[in-house]
């Protein structure tokens, strides 16, 4: 390719890769007028580039590039400045390991066959590399950018700055040395790839640890949240006992005191007062608190649950991690049930077993719906995606603390989670 035809390849190639890496963010008004704009000026600016100096001409060329590439995202993505210069700094690489790619690819072409025939097959060549490329930009990293980038803005700018400047200077120097081409071609240019390379894992192994740090804290703030909810709960029991367990001998001594009073209606009320006295106990009293509350809840719903459950063999788990687990699965199977049209249907099943030293939890329930997983786990169906979809990785962070184990899988209607639990 001629110089001119690189200069703007390299613009138009950083366009479409930022493209793909921002194919979710958030566009601003009037989007593609800015977008074709800006990308003309690029244009303009990068084909007409001329330098007296073209070693340090071609360095601020390309950091000029760069910097207008910022500029348009900033006119373009109603998005964070750190997101916005993860993706700049991540297509720049992406950029860089397909040009070389290429480049080694038409000098290999160019030492094997004729000239006439390596100009033709270049062409093919810079079609197919770009065209696998950008397939696995937008395959295997895009959705990656997409889902969160939460990164401090001083790592990601000083990431950015280095991957620049490492790779132009690189380039520089080497141009300046003056060194053959087959070692350029062949020696320089798959160093560069492997350094940018490794800058790409590096840059999205960033992403995956802080996005485990977010979820690992946000989960920290839900069971601290569920420490104050165990609490309400356990009093709420306690008084609506109390308050029952009163009512049922108020309602004794209206019924011998009073010869006008319906047997049958004072029979009514005490059945639904029985429903709430009725305390499940399974010999742990966190469980026992939690199970009770989710029994009265079903009750409402019209969901059937049955428990047959040893709590005493959990006496060894913190109160908080307990309610917190349970609560979480119960809740996920009456999220579930809700969505059943047939009554028959809606039944949630809590049994436990002793095997050896490992202590079981089988919960079963009917679920219809057609459910994605990840990472073994069903996704949440709810909209919100950031405030939703934590019960179960909760229950699993909370198995993992006891060296347990957490099975889910669905089996035509039934969505069955196992809890493996070693005892101490």
């Amino acid at each position: 390719m001629d110089t001119y035809i690189l200069k703007i390849s390299f613009v138009v190639e950083m366009a479409v890769i930022l493209y793909i890496f921002c194919t979710s963010m958030q566009k601003k008004r009037y989007f593609w007028t800015k977008a074709i704009f800006g990308i003309s000026i690029l244009l303009v600016l990068n084909g007409f580039w001329n330098s007296e100096w073209p070693m340090i001409g071609l360095f601020f060329r390309y950091f000029a590039i760069i910097l207008l590439f910022y500029l348009l995202l900033e006119i373009c993505y109603d998005e964070k400045t750190n997101k916005k210069l993860f993706c700049l700094t991540a297509a720049y690489s992406v950029q860089t390991i397909l040009y070389c790619s290429y480049t080694i690819l038409e000098y290999l072409f160019h030492c094997l066959l004729s000239v006439s025939l390596a100009e033709k097959i270049s062409y093919i060549v810079y079609v197919v590399v770009y065209f696998v490329g950008y397939m696995a930009c937008f395959l295997f990293f895009a959705e990656r950018v997409n889902k969160n980038v939460n990164l401090d803005n001083k790592i990601v700018i000083t990431l950015a700055g280095c991957i620049i400047l490492v790779s132009n200077l690189f380039n520089i120097l080497i141009l300046q040395a003056r060194i053959p081409e087959y070692a350029y071609q062949l020696l320089y240019k798959p160093m560069s790839n492997i350094l940018c390379i490794l800058l790409l894992c590096f840059q999205f192994n960033l992403v995956s640890n802080q996005s485990l740090i977010i979820e690992r804290n946000l989960l920290e703030h839900l069971l601290s949240e569920k420490d104050k909810q165990y609490q309400i709960s356990k009093n709420n029991i306690e008084l609506i006992q109390m308050k029952c367990h009163d009512l049922k001998y108020q309602l004794e001594a209206l019924r011998h005191n009073s010869n006008n009073i319906n047997n049958e209606v004072i029979n009514e009320i005490k059945d639904k007062i029985d429903i709430y006295d009725s305390m499940i106990k399974t010999g742990n009293e966190a469980l026992d608190v939690i199970l009770t509350e989710k029994s009265l809840i079903c009750k409402k719903l019209k969901i059937n649950i049955t428990v047959m459950i040893d709590g005493s063999k959990l006496n060894f788990m913190n109160v908080i991690d307990l309610y917190c687990m349970f609560g979480n699965v119960i809740d996920n199977a009456i999220e579930a049930l809700k969505k059943e049209t047939n009554i028959e249907k809606r039944l949630i099943d809590i049994t436990s077993r002793l095997n050896g030293n490992i202590f079981s939890i089988n919960i079963v329930n009917y679920c219809s719906e057609k459910l994605k997983w990840e990472e073994g786990l069903p996704i949440s169906s709810k909209k919100d995606k950031n405030n939703h979809g934590f019960g179960l990785k909760s229950v699993k962070y909370i198995i993992g603390q006891y060296d347990g184990d957490m099975i889910v899988y669905k089996k035509d209607d039934l969505f069955v989670l196992n809890l493996l639990l070693p005892l101490k």
